[in-house]
């Protein structure tokens, strides 16, 4: 301890140096700097001092590529709000530009999910986050895109060339059986991961501003207001999907976990 006070790096100081742990910068300065430093000891400090520099690379490419990817969600990995505002811009650029072309922003949220949370963990919620991304991703076209909105919002930019038309319902459809099945809980009390959605039809007559970014969280409020009417059928809607859980759920579905897809069952129970 006596050498260490003095600036000197003694041999366990080597040891811990070369190690990469306990690393005192001040004495590797000192020990650099002292022209009495004999070789075995200047190496030492060369070699620390190399490590330093090397963290300090690591760190510098792991910030570039958090700020290549600033614009991705971490949890799900789908675009965030900022990248998603500027695609529903750019489409309102398009829509406006051509009178017959169409787009529809969707905004959902998750069903249950304060329950997910309440009994299986925030760990549950984050996977169902995670999951929903996946299933609903699965069923975009090319010229649609998803995003991550906030919280347990997930949001959709639909578009329609030519010669098509957007339907409400086949659309409600879709996502609706893109996440049947999904659920967390015991099978005696699941809590199905089901949505409340919300529309936003953009074309030229419903918008009422030149296209911009504002006009872009315009449309998204409305799909958000749309969203929160929805919501007054939910009661009905999860007592159906919880029960029909409870009938395809078998002994060996495990506590929190994602279940398999399960199929509605259709008129007469078939």
């Amino acid at each position: 301890m006596e050498d260490q006070e003095k600036g000197v790096i003694t041999p366990a100081f080597k040891t811990v140096a070369l190690n990469g742990t306990g690393l005192d910068p001040e004495k590797v300065a000192q020990a650099l700097a002292d022209p009495e430093s004999d070789p075995e000891t200047l190496a030492v400090a060369v070699r620390a001092l190399s490590g330093v520099v090397a963290e300090l690379q690591t760190e510098l490419e792991e910030t570039k590529q958090a700020l290549n990817e600033a614009g991705h969600d971490v949890l799900t990995g789908l675009p965030g709000r900022k990248l998603f505002l500027e695609k529903v811009t750019d489409t309102l650029k398009q829509v406006d530009r051509y009178d017959n072309k169409q787009a529809v922003v969707v905004l959902m949220d998750l069903d249950g999910f304060k329950e997910v949370n309440d009994e299986c963990g925030h760990q549950a919620g984050d996977d169902a986050l995670v999951e929903v991304g996946k299933r609903l991703s699965g069923m975009m076209r090319e010229t649609d895109a998803i995003g991550r909105w906030g919280g347990d919002e997930i949001v959709m930019l639909l578009t329609y060339d030519f010669g098509e038309s957007f339907n409400e319902q086949a659309v409600t459809l879709r996502i609706r059986e893109a996440l049947a099945g999904l659920y967390y809980g015991e099978k005696e009390k699941p809590y199905p991961v089901g949505t409340s959605i919300g529309f936003a039809v953009i074309d030229t007559d419903t918008m009422e501003n030149p296209p911009s970014r504002q006009e872009a969280e315009r449309f998204i409020g409305v799909a958000d207001q749309a969203m929160y009417l929805d919501k007054d059928e939910k009661p009905q809607r999860q007592a159906a999907l919880r029960q029909a859980i409870i009938d395809s759920v078998t002994a060996n579905d495990t506590v929190c976990a994602v279940a398999a897809p399960f199929k509605m069952p259709g008129p007469g129970g078939s």
